[in-house]
């Protein structure tokens, strides 16, 4: 990891706990990243019931998504999964989660970046 004074990782970022969730509600968000380069996701989601989850990429201005979506399962009811992965981000742009269909119970995520150098 890339530990270089001014660049510690990002996180951990959550919009917090959400009932009842609707299609394509935010539930995690990095913000932008002071630099670019390539970055450690680190995406944390624990719901009470089977969910799914996208992980977008998105430009600096926040207004369009870059890039292909991933699409994360949370498996089971009362569970936690994490998923890591790689992406290479430009100055500003961000990483976050979303709901990827309606959910009728709780959840919440967390996101982690961390630059490698």
């Amino acid at each position: 990891m890339y530990r270089e004074h001014g660049n510690p990782p990002i996180g951990p970022k959550s919009e917090g706990e959400k009932t009842n969730p609707a299609d394509d509600l935010l539930i995690a968000d990095s913000g932008a990243v002071p630099n670019a380069g390539l970055f450690e996701c680190i995406v944390s989601v624990g719901s009470s019931a089977a969910a799914d989850v996208q992980v977008q990429r998105r430009n600096a201005a926040n207004s369009a998504t870059v890039g292909d979506v991933l699409i994360l399962k949370v498996t089971g009811g009362n569970q936690t999964g994490q998923y890591r992965c790689l992406f290479k981000l430009e100055v500003s742009e961000r990483i976050r989660v979303l709901m990827d269909d309606a959910l009728t119970g709780t959840i919440a995520a967390i996101v982690n970046l961390e630059q490698y150098g």
